[in-house]
């Protein structure tokens, strides 16, 4: 039995760990195969143009967006503001700014 190292699945909430968007949280739309994904956060990166991302620059949080979860395994239109609002509700935007604040205080 293979174990399959990419466990992120569409909605879930991830940060950035590497790359000009480091730092940056945004939702995982399409899992490619075991090393790559395709995330957006509608502002930076819009869903109708996601970015291409190896899974082991990211840092999953455990959390999953029901509501963008279900449009994308229904198939339905994700528009850019909806990924932005459910970020913002979701606390992650936050979190991940706490964090950065955390790295820089141990600097």
């Amino acid at each position: 039995m293979t174990i399959k190292k990419n466990d992120l699945v569409p909605g879930q909430i991830v940060k950035s760990k590497a790359g000009h968007d480091k730092g940056c949280v945004f939702f995982v739309v399409e899992v490619l195969d075991d090393d790559y994904v395709l995330i957006a956060d509608g502002d930076r990166r819009k869903y109708d143009s996601p970015k291409k991302k190896k899974v082991k620059h990211l840092q999953p949080y455990n959390r999953i967006n029901e509501v963008i979860s279900e449009k994308i395994r229904l198939g339905l239109k994700i528009e850019n503001i909806d990924l932005q609002r459910e970020l913002e509700a979701s606390g992650a935007v936050q979190l991940a700014v706490s964090d950065e604040e955390e790295m820089e205080k141990d600097v």
